[in-house]
């Protein structure tokens, strides 16, 4: 592997003895790419599934027998596909619901971005992410509640229509939200059982027997991390991991752009973890702890120097929508690269023209831009890429820029927050610093008028040691469940 081992030698060995650095160095030499691909997949940065807490959390919520919760379908791009099918599972299990079905996703129209398919245009989860340890991990931690697919696998069918009712759950009377979050937990069940009894009497002979179905609708709106119990949030954000295919990618394009740097980009503890302290401290007395788990992650999880990640949103959907274009995003991107002291730049976007004109932008402060499809050409996947959906590819940008060693992404976009705010989870971030008194002026600069683009605002609405995402007025996903 052509990596720069005099490296490693500085920050890349913090955390393991002099005496394992000769080791170190060979792993790193010896390293094949499916080695690589494979450890990469084991022990992601952004921390493995903390079961735990979910399971007290299921524990003690009471349970409504016969409460089957059908989660309608859900449409978007990955951030809001991804905080969708986390909010209804959630709005399920905080009901008490015994049984969930799974929403279908919504397939994209690749011709027309902005069509998000519908109900015959769907697909199962299995689209974006991996439905086996979903079950596995759910099934681990909440016992009591069951999960499927579909409708097909309830042996004892779905209720008749009498013992059906529809639900937005953000509509409850009563419910503590803030902007598009549900406040309390506790809140919510109270507004929920009271619509049972008041709005849906059928209701109230409902029972492991004599099941009820509510189909839930679900939108953009999301359960408020701050009033739930940190380690429950980042636990459950958990729960829902990538296809592995889609990770494979992910880490073969990182591979791809290691041998390009000659320099690391995946952190050497989580390549070669057995070399590094798992302990907190060097007393006997302290439990071991598994510092790849979401809530006791370790430190030396990132690389800080390797590349800076940029999510340049200007698709021909962002277009339409009247979204800031190019010129809003581009320019901010390229200053903090040059204030940060980066060479290398990864670029997620879904527009090709914009990338090569931010290719050729950045050339002249000597960065130099690299991106999915140049790096999966090295690793020979370049046309297994180019066979998934528009969606599924944007799983394997995701998947680079959690390792970037900066990023920086747009506020009107879900997926720069959803990469953010996952990324906010790792200890070399440091606090978490969110700004909602751009709020209200990001709201107010909106504008419906046949034409207008907005300029993005060059405020900060989400910082800290590792991220910086403008703000914008989809704050809110700062604060939302799937992250």
């Amino acid at each position: 592997m052509a990596i720069d081992t005099e490296k490693i030698t500085g920050f890349f060995a913090a955390g393991i003895a002099n005496t394992q650095l000769g080791s170190l160095i060979a792993a790193r030499r010896s390293l094949t790419k499916e080695q690589y691909i494979d450890a990469v997949l084991r022990d992601p940065i952004e921390g493995l599934v903390d079961l735990e807490p979910v399971r007290t959390r299921c524990s003690r919520i009471k349970p409504h027998p016969g409460l089957i919760w059908d989660c309608e379908i859900v449409k978007g791009g990955l951030g809001n596909v991804g905080n969708l099918v986390a909010d209804c599972v959630l709005f399920g299990l905080e009901a008490g619901a015994t049984t969930i079905i799974m929403p279908r996703i919504g397939i994209r129209d690749e011709s027309n971005l902005s069509d998000l398919g519908d109900q015959s245009h769907s697909t199962d989860l299995s689209f974006l992410f991996d439905v086996d340890a979903f079950m596995s991990s759910w099934t681990a931690a909440c016992p009591n509640v069951r999960v499927v697919l579909s409708a097909d696998e309830l042996p004892e069918g779905l209720p008749d229509a009498q013992n059906t009712a529809r639900l937005e759950p953000w509509k409850l009377p009563g419910l503590d939200k803030f902007r598009k979050l549900v406040v309390d937990p506790i809140n919510y069940r109270v507004c929920l059982d009271r619509w049972l009894v008041k709005s849906v009497p059928q209701a109230a002979n409902m029972s492991t027997d004599r099941p009820f179905l509510v189909s839930a609708a679900e939108k953009p709106f999301n359960w408020h991390r701050t009033y739930l119990d940190s380690d429950f949030a980042r636990a459950y954000a958990r729960f829902f991991v990538f296809n592995r295919e889609l990770r494979r990618l992910g880490a073969a394009a990182l591979w791809s752009l290691e041998q390009r740097l000659g320099s690391s980009v995946v952190a050497d503890a989580l390549l070669f973890p057995s070399l590094f302290d798992s302990s907190p401290s060097s007393s006997s007395s302290e439990p071991v702890r598994n510092t790849s788990l979401v809530n006791t992650l370790g430190h030396n999880r990132l690389v800080s120097d390797g590349f800076m990640g940029v999510h340049l949103r200007t698709a021909s959907d962002a277009a339409n929508a009247r979204w800031p274009g190019y010129e809003s995003q581009a320019p901010q991107y390229i200053d903090m690269a040059r204030t940060k002291n980066f060479s290398h730049i990864y670029i997620a976007t879904g527009s090709p023209e914009h990338r090569m004109r931010f290719i050729n932008d950045s050339a002249v402060h000597n960065l130099t831009v690299y991106w999915k499809e140049e790096l999966l050409a090295d690793t020979g996947d370049l046309e297994t890429l180019k066979s998934l959906a528009w969606d599924q590819q944007a799983v394997v940008d995701m998947q680079v820029l959690l390792y970037s060693g900066f990023f920086m992404g747009m506020g009107r976009s879900s997926f720069s927050w959803a990469v953010a705010v996952r990324r906010s989870v790792i200890p070399e971030a440091g606090p978490l610093l969110v700004d909602y008194s751009c709020y209200p002026r990001a709201i107010e600069g909106v504008t419906l008028e046949p034409g207008y683009v907005p300029d993005a605002t060059s405020e900060i609405g989400l910082t800290d040691d590792i991220n910086v995402v403008l703000c914008d007025y989809l704050m809110h996903l700062a604060d939302s469940t799937w992250q």
